[in-house]
């Protein structure tokens, strides 16, 4: 009678085991490291886990657009090199995809970017941002400039936010066809912040900024995230973070940790709803497991110093596996230990 109490025993034993949170745990890993020549991208977007394009700012006002090449984000191939800086890359599927840019460059490609077109909007002022919600387009950028695109891009309108002020818009991120939000800033003894909100698919705003709770307004967005629960996060320099949770009615931080004013916060990734990460600068990463209402400070290999260890882009494909980037050309992996 004692061999099935044993093999009762050992079984029960392996089943905790596999439930274990040492089994589950994950962890980042360092499988790039930075060198004079390695690519330094400004941001990295991902479809799916084989496709993904990145862009690199030179200084003699260019820029380089690059292709992943196989299934790994530390060799890129080369697509094209443009006379102007990429300010925001997005693709809508492994085919369309949208750059926008300095001194109003709005392009468009069809075939994942071998060739790009420009649209019909014509403009002279910097691009910042793009978000793409079906067949609807919203672009963002200097001196209060909001335009919208209702079929893919083939057609664009100007919308007037009716501000009294000129402002740089930063980003934009929609929840659903009709609700959307707008982040930017502008100079007033220091860098003011101002939120936008529509209810109806960007044709009227709202500003939403005096609905800040506890916290100084001035400071630089650098990203937006919206949910279609009506929630939407955002964050960017002076480490940074703001979240509303009805509609932008209040917007209030749940930042348990203090950045300092030197840390500039510069993505979100929300792979599911309540799991999300943060990256920033010194080789910070920031994780959430009840939706952004408490964060802890992922350990990543990534050294701390300057400039060239900040993490300016994160992409979490599931809770437990996704990319993060540095400004240097690092690239950190988080994936089951």
């Amino acid at each position: 009678m004692k061999a099935p109490i044993i093999v009762s025993t050992l079984l029960l034993s392996f089943f905790f085991f596999l439930l274990s949170p040492v089994w589950a745990a994950e962890e980042w890993t360092q499988i790039k490291h930075a060198t004079s020549a390695v690519f330094k991208p400004g941001a990295v977007v991902f479809v799916d886990k084989n496709h993904a394009w990145a862009y690199q700012n030179l200084n003699n006002n260019k820029s380089h657009l690059k292709k992943m090449k196989g299934t790994s984000p530390t060799s890129w191939l080369d697509l094209r090199t443009f006379s102007f800086h990429i300010k925001t890359l997005i693709f809508k599927n492994t085919r369309v995809g949208f750059i926008a840019g300095d001194e109003g460059h709005l392009i468009r490609t069809v075939n994942g970017g071998s060739t790009w077109y420009p649209t019909n909007y014509k403009t002279t002022k910097s691009l910042n941002d793009i978000d793409i919600r079906g067949k609807n387009i919203w672009v963002v950028g200097h001196d209060n400039t909001i335009v919208y695109s209702p079929d893919n891009g083939k057609n664009w309108q100007e919308i007037n936010p009716e501000l009294s002020k000129k402002w740089i818009f930063t980003g934009v991120s929609f929840s659903s066809n009709k609700t959307g939000w707008i982040t930017g800033y502008r100079y007033n003894k220091g860098a003011r912040v101002i939120i936008l909100y529509s209810r109806n698919g960007g044709r009227n705003w709202v500003v939403q900024t005096d609905n800040i709770k506890n916290m100084s307004k001035k400071f630089i967005p650098r990203n937006i995230h919206a949910t279609e629960a009506g929630w939407a996060y955002i964050v960017g320099s002076k480490g940074s973070f703001l979240m509303t949770t009805d509609e932008g009615k209040t917007w209030k931080t749940a930042l348990n940790w203090s950045m300092g004013e030197e840390t500039t916060l510069h993505k979100i990734s929300f792979p599911i709803s309540r799991i999300g990460w943060i990256s920033g600068d010194h080789g910070r990463v920031l994780r959430t497991n009840d939706a952004g209402f408490h964060w802890t400070l992922d350990p990543t290999p990534i050294r701390s110093c300057y400039s060239y260890c900040n993490l300016v882009d994160i992409h979490m494909f599931s809770p437990t596996s996704g990319y993060a980037f540095t400004s240097w050309g690092d690239v950190i992996k988080y994936a089951p230990k």
